[in-house]
């Protein structure tokens, strides 16, 4: 079976290209996702090695690494809120 006037052509091809686009535009979305997820797994997850290692450490030793830890949970927030 297979289109025989112009006009079966044209059908044809609106149906393959609308199944490109139905089946190609969820993709980038999806990764998008991923991405975002991502990201903020990883900075949650160097937040936390920051806190166990302001416990362990001397204050006044770690002081400058833990101080950055409210712009962190900032930055963590920001990207959960987009």
């Amino acid at each position: 079976m297979y289109p025989k006037s112009g006009m079966g052509y044209v059908i044809g091809a609106m149906c393959a290209l609308t199944g490109i686009l139905a089946t190609g535009l969820p993709v980038p979305i999806i990764a998008n996702n991923f991405n975002l997820y991502y990201s903020h797994a990883k900075l949650k997850d160097e937040l936390r090695l920051r806190k166990v290692g302001c416990e362990d450490e001397d204050e006044s030793e770690m002081h400058s690494i833990c101080s950055g830890d409210h712009e962190l949970e900032e930055k963590s927030r920001k990207e959960l809120s987009l």
